[in-house]
């Protein structure tokens, strides 16, 4: 009797369930409402944590004080931190002590405090998205969400009612920690239960809601001015985030991973159901182990077309985050409202994630990765010799660049790695853009903004040049096991032929592949020679 035939869930998705429907569109949008969450948490820096000095949040305390009266009449400028803080402290006085950090635990002048407390926050993320990450392959897609999540409303909450500045730097790393896993648990989470063909152009518009969180951040900043009260908006919002957790489902592929096939069907079953569709009726495949993730994360080292990958991977989310992240930064040099700034700055990635909604299922996502890098390079370049005026400009096209890049990525590195390993890889290309966060930092408050600007511009040569290395993987299945996504042993060249074809990730016309796939074994095989 011959075994009964099973199908992969890709196949199950494309064939019967469906690949985007009613059930999936519920998973997608509770899970995104993350991506709005995390725009407040990450860039609430920019408003908490700005330096009143630039904002002239301060005044003289006599009008006959004439040196007092001329800084205070001064654009923001490096010139007018230096002299203002060559002024003794009781010849000036806050207007606005509760808008910023800064004011409030007195930290004036001590630049090196402030960039602290950022560096913190990135610190943290740099180990939450790696364990996490790693958390989620254990524990499941669910619950490393919850954990993350707990985390960063936790820091936030605390950081709200910080009575001091120490305080409030660990309520900023707690903060960072659980920000860092909770993106990477919530992508990975709905990436899995989407269609190949669907998975592109919905993974670029998860990046919408962030755009959407930057704004309303922008609306809150302006309408609720004081530090505190900010934060404990934003502490709220992340801890109500925990109604719409109740209704998620954990990932059929994770459950695959471990063997729970029953577990996988019934959650399979439910979204069929809300799609009015039905489940095929041949079983879902299991998914092979080779052990446990530890084990699996040394085979993908091991395998060479996935180290070189994973390397190249790495260099692009860490490059990409520090350009991303450190070119707003000059936003407060630039002349004009803050809050008017960051919003244009916030708004421009709105077209750039339609563009590339447009284009990722059409070009592919390496074209994208190589652009997008060259354009921001150049910016960062053109950053170092602008006057004041050209900021807002530079800045904005910056963000427009890499804004593509970093949506992109977060598609291109779940659809690289294996099931059993995939929360895991991305969460350590998320600790590699992490890493950036913290080094962006470091690089300002030592080298200064001129020099880390030609950094930056080296950074984004550099990762679009290494980018044309990477393979294209438009239209491809969701490999689910490491043995799939590396190349069989050439003694096994005849068995395997055509379900590897099909694992792989080729063009999605099972027909064709079934026909000619033996037929072509040794050419298909031959693209994999130098992959072993």
């Amino acid at each position: 009797m011959q075994p009964r035939e099973e199908v992969s869930v890709d196949d199950a998705l494309v064939g019967s369930v469906g690949e985007f429907g009613h059930g999936q569109a519920r998973i997608y949008l509770l899970t995104n409402l993350i991506w709005l969450i995390s725009a407040l948490q990450v860039y609430s820096m920019i408003f908490v944590e700005t330096d009143p000095v630039f904002s002239h949040n301060w005044r003289c305390r006599s009008n006959d004080d004439e040196l007092c009266v001329k800084l205070s009449g001064l654009a923001a400028s490096e010139k007018l931190q230096i002299q203002f803080c060559n002024l003794e402290r009781d010849r000036w006085e806050w207007t606005h002590r509760g808008r910023s950090i800064v004011s409030d635990f007195e930290l004036q002048c001590q630049e090196w405090r402030v960039g602290l407390v950022r560096l913190l926050f990135f610190a943290g993320q740099f180990l939450g998205s790696g364990l996490v990450g790693y958390a989620s392959d254990k524990i499941g897609r669910r619950k490393g969400l919850l954990l993350s999540i707990g985390m960063s409303g936790f820091g936030t909450l605390v950081g709200a009612f910080a009575p001091n500045y120490w305080v409030y730097c660990a309520a900023r790393f707690a903060t960072g920690l659980g920000f860092g896993g909770q993106v990477v648990a919530a992508f990975v989470l709905w990436t899995e239960f989407v269609g190949p063909s669907k998975r592109g152009k919905l993974g670029i518009a998860t990046q919408l809601l962030f755009v959407v969180g930057q704004c309303l951040l922008v609306l809150l900043a302006y309408v609720i001015p004081g530090w505190r009260t900010l934060s404990l908006i934003i502490a709220c919002c992340t801890i109500s985030f925990f109604l719409a957790w109740v209704w998620l489902p954990e990932s059929p592929r994770w459950w695959l991973s471990k063997g729970k096939k029953g577990d996988a069907t019934s959650v399979l079953a439910a979204v069929a159901s809300a799609n009015k569709k039905k489940l095929p009726e041949m079983p879902l495949r299991e998914i092979a182990q080779l052990g446990n993730t530890d084990r699996l994360l040394w085979e993908v080292v091991k395998s060479r077309k996935l180290r070189r990958s994973l390397v190249i991977i790495l260099a692009i989310w860490f490059s990409v985050c520090v350009i991303y992240y450190g070119v707003p930064l000059m936003l407060e040099q630039a002349p004009g409202s803050m809050h008017l700034n960051f919003m244009l700055a916030a708004i421009v990635e709105l077209p750039a994630y339609i563009l590339c909604i447009l284009l990722v299922d059409r070009v592919g996502r390496k074209p994208i990765f190589v652009w997008g890098f060259f354009v921001g390079a150049v910016c960062c370049l053109s950053l170092v010799i602008a006057p004041n005026e050209f900021v807002l400009p530079f800045v904005v096209i910056s963000k427009f660049s890499t804004s593509s890049v970093f949506a992109v990525a977060f598609v291109y590195t779940t659809e690289t790695f294996p099931t059993s390993v995939r929360a895991t890889c991305l969460g350590l290309a998320s600790l590699s853009a992490r890493l950036g966060g913290v080094l962006t930092h470091v690089a300002i408050g030592i080298l200064g903004a001129g020099l880390s600007l030609v950094v930056f511009g080296a950074l984004g040569l550099f990762a679009g040049m290494v980018a044309l290395g990477l393979p294209e993987t438009m239209g491809t299945h969701l490999p689910d096991a490491v043995e799939v996504t590396t190349a069989p042993k050439r003694h096994q060249m005849f068995e395997e032929t055509s379900s590897l074809t099909l694992d792989v990730g080729q063009p999605h016309a099972p027909g064709r592949w079934f026909r000619w796939g033996r037929k072509k074994a040794s050419l298909t095989y031959s693209r994999f020679d130098d992959v072993t």
